[in-house]
């Protein structure tokens, strides 16, 4: 049971990381785009650019939660098995 909880809490850990990750990259995009749209916007429409947040934002969610469990695997084998 201790071993579920933080292997768990390590992926909820590794969301909320990626959490604030995802909202910094967004602040730092947003202010480009914001501030002149035809020079920053690679091409792409508003339309486009809100795909591209909605499959990162999937993304990073799934990257944070599986680096997250990962390293949780990691440390609990290091500081409870390998003592």
């Amino acid at each position: 049971m201790k071993r579920i909880a933080y292997i768990g809490l390590f992926g909820f850990l590794g969301v909320l990381v990626s959490t604030l990750l995802h909202g910094v990259i967004e602040l730092k995009v947003l202010h480009f785009l914001l501030a002149d749209f035809s020079q920053y916007n690679l091409g792409m429409s508003w339309s486009q650019w809100f795909t591209v947040h909605f499959w990162g934002s999937i993304v990073l969610w799934v990257l944070g939660l599986g680096i997250g469990i990962w390293q949780g695997l990691y440390w609990w084998q290091k500081l409870y098995v390998n003592k």
